[in-house]
């Protein structure tokens, strides 16, 4: 039986109508108010953050401002009935993954937390490869941002430098000496996580898995599995997580 990400939710009118449906999906744990949210993210369980409020205006200060040491540990996401650009504004400020309107459809919500829980994931991997996101250049997270923006339809490098106003080889550069790492090869290591991660989370076989990572044949998908770690999809969606991450890491986060 494969996990379920765990979704920490606070709604600010008391209701769970706007999230019950995401149940079938995602396993939700309610906080009762701002405060326990706070202090149920600090145990690092979760892997989201959804948090509803009925109105979402630049004047609730306080209330935005909370959301600035949750976004520091893991993704969150605003639903909200009605909202105002400057308040989606300084939630972009503060790192908040991302707002919604709470009349989006189901699809929707799916998507955007499927997301939210991919930067988690991809931020615990820089965190286990010791290039934790606070410490990156100016440049190189903004490499990251557009990377996870479009992920997995990454940019070239090419493309990515001129997105980037920089020279290509500069960039490359600086992928070399923050990561250890080519740019081909950091996307690599994207696209073994995340492969890993959803053998985890959902109920996607292998070839769905290289379909959804834009693989044009499951054999390549294959191909770059044994490249990587010397097994194959299979033998890789019976890695536990930490030997998943010691496997990683001897494999590409400790090449030089």
């Amino acid at each position: 039986m494969k996990q379920r990400h765990r979704i920490l939710v606070y709604d600010g009118d008391g209701e769970t109508t706007h999230v019950s449906d995401l149940q079938q999906e995602f396993e939700l744990i309610s906080s009762a108010s701002p405060e326990s949210l706070q202090e149920f993210a600090s145990t690092n369980l979760f892997d989201v953050v959804l948090i509803h409020l009925p109105i979402f205006s630049w004047r609730q200060d306080n209330e935005i401002e909370k959301l600035n040491g949750l976004a520091t540990r893991l993704p969150v996401i605003v639903l909200s009935d009605h909202w105002e650009l400057d308040a989606v504004k300084h939630c972009g400020k503060l790192g908040v993954h991302s707002v919604l309107d709470c009349a989006e459809g189901y699809e929707k919500k799916l998507s955007a937390i499927s997301s939210a829980a991919r930067f988690g994931g991809f931020r615990h991997l820089l965190a286990e490869a010791e290039k934790p996101l606070a410490t990156l250049s100016p440049r190189m997270r903004k490499a990251f941002d557009l990377i996870l923006a479009s992920f997995p339809n990454v940019q070239s490098i090419c493309e990515l430098s001129t997105s980037l106003r920089t020279h290509r080889r500069c960039l490359e550069r600086e992928f070399r000496k923050t990561f250890g790492l080519s740019y081909v090869q950091f996307i690599r290591v994207l696209c073994m996580y995340e492969s890993w991660r959803l053998m985890q989370y959902t109920g996607l076989d292998n070839s769905e898995i290289a379909l959804s990572l834009q693989y044009r044949e499951e054999t390549h998908f294959a191909r770059d599995c044994r490249k990587v770690f010397d097994l194959n999809p299979t033998q890789l969606r019976q890695l536990y997580e930490q030997d998943f991450f010691d496997l990683l890491k001897k494999s590409f986060l400790d090449a030089k």
